[in-house]
């Protein structure tokens, strides 16, 4: 998330990508009219799992209409920018 936040001065708030997190899941986002869950193949454990995303990801940071709450990161000079506006 960090190398996100950094990737542009202009990213305010970064959030992770998930198996299983409504708006932000992969690879897919919806199944049969509700979110999907895409569930991790059960004989690989989730270390692993990491491992793989790490190892093959291509460093992607899909710009996003709107982040779950479970897990973000925010700069700091958006929090200001926020709280500048609603002084």
């Amino acid at each position: 998330m960090e190398a996100s936040a950094q990737s542009d001065p202009e990213i305010g708030i970064v959030g992770p990508l998930s198996n299983t997190a409504s708006w932000q899941p992969i690879p897919k986002i919806e199944e049969n009219g509700i979110w999907a869950t895409n569930p991790l193949p059960s004989d690989l454990p989730i270390e692993e799992m990491g491992h793989l995303v790490t190892k093959n990801s291509d460093r992607l940071y899909p710009t996003m209409g709107l982040l779950n709450w479970f897990c973000l990161m925010i700069r700091r000079q958006a929090i200001e920018q926020v709280e500048g506006a609603i002084s």
